[in-house]
């Protein structure tokens, strides 16, 4: 039984956008990484930041290096590259 359905957003970083590139004559835009809690004042199972912040403050001294995974599909004659004709 769920007692509250709510979550909490609680900003962790800040960033510019590198894919929307400001104009200069507005505001940049900006991506602000959050961590999700649960009503009853614990991290959500997929807050994974919060256990990899716990994980990390072991041994402050190393730097973790974080990337964005993106995958493509390149299609020809709405086939994916590469793929058999038959």
């Amino acid at each position: 039984r769920v007692e509250s359905s709510a979550v909490t957003i609680h900003p962790r970083a800040l960033f510019h956008d590198p894919l929307r590139i400001s104009d200069g004559a507005s505001p940049s835009n900006m991506l602000v990484l959050c961590d999700c809690w649960s009503s009853d004042k614990r991290p959500v199972p997929s807050n994974t930041r919060h256990i990899a912040t716990q994980l990390f403050n072991v041994q402050p001294q190393a730097e973790p290096w974080f990337t964005v995974e993106q995958e493509y599909t390149i299609f020809k004659d709405g086939k994916p590259l590469g793929w058999p004709s038959a």
